[in-house]
């Protein structure tokens, strides 16, 4: 099932961090990151939801697509692009350019296989040649739950927490008790009281008691007051939703 609860978490995040008063190169790592989450679930391609920020941030490079690298080599096909499509690097379809069309423009995400070759060419330097750095996912969302409860956003803090669960089903909850970055999640959590915001959709649905009593991970998760030792972790009725490779994903 697609997982358009993420999709709103990922928008919701850019726009709150994009208040953030955070440097443009921390904000380009946590885009980055952002829609690395939202990459690996069954959801749309979402950059122009926020391209505003993006660009605000040079996350996302826009250019004429008379200014690809390989415009010359390939005329015919980048003059023949009308619809959104990624751009591929022999023009038969997706693939491993990391670059996409809107019209009437290209773009490219820091990064990307594109934004690395026009460094490479001189054509970015400075900070737009640094690339994004990888973070864990819990630290990136407890740095968004940060800015929403600066916010007063109850609402953007209850979607970080409750959907970075099912990107942690596979990492053991004796690793997640001592991670400094969800310990600061979950008193963020307590402070603004967001689990008590109800939020009866999807995979932001409170865990049901087959799910609690199956899943030491969840009854963890979702019990902020026990920080003490715990059984053994048991399977969780939580499924995993895995999504597509990104140049296969359509834009939403």
């Amino acid at each position: 099932m697609s997982m358009y609860e993420l999709e709103d978490l990922v928008e919701m995040a850019v726009k709150r961090l994009a208040q953030s008063g955070l440097s443009r190169q921390r904000l380009r790592s946590l885009y980055f990151n952002l829609f690395e989450l939202e990459a690996r679930f069954d959801t749309s391609f979402t950059h122009f939801r926020t391209m505003d920020e993006l660009l605000a941030a040079r996350y996302v490079y826009c250019l004429a697509p008379s200014e690809h690298p390989s415009f010359e080599a390939r005329r015919a096909y980048f003059e023949g692009l009308s619809s959104f499509c990624f751009i591929d690097s022999d023009g038969s379809g997706p693939g491993p350019d990391g670059s996409y069309f809107k019209a009437p423009y290209l773009y490219c995400d820091a990064g990307s296989p594109l934004w690395r070759e026009l460094v490479e060419l001189g054509r970015l330097g400075g900070s737009d040649a640094r690339p994004p750095e990888p973070l864990p996912i819990q630290q990136v969302l407890e740095e968004v739950a940060r800015a929403a409860e600066e916010a007063g956003d109850v609402r953007l803090v209850a979607y970080a927490y409750r959907l970075l669960l099912w990107d942690l089903l596979e990492v053991d909850v004796r690793q997640l008790e001592q991670d400094l970055a969800v310990r600061r999640l979950r008193d963020i959590v307590r402070r603004t009281r967001a689990l008590e915001l109800k939020l009866d959709v999807g995979a932001l649905r409170d865990p049901t008691p087959a799910d609690l009593s199956d899943s030491e991970l969840v009854r963890f998760w979702f019990d902020l007051e026990d920080e003490g030792p715990r059984a053994a972790r048991h399977e969780s009725g939580f499924q995993r939703v895995v999504g597509s490779s990104r140049g296969q994903r359509r834009e939403g």
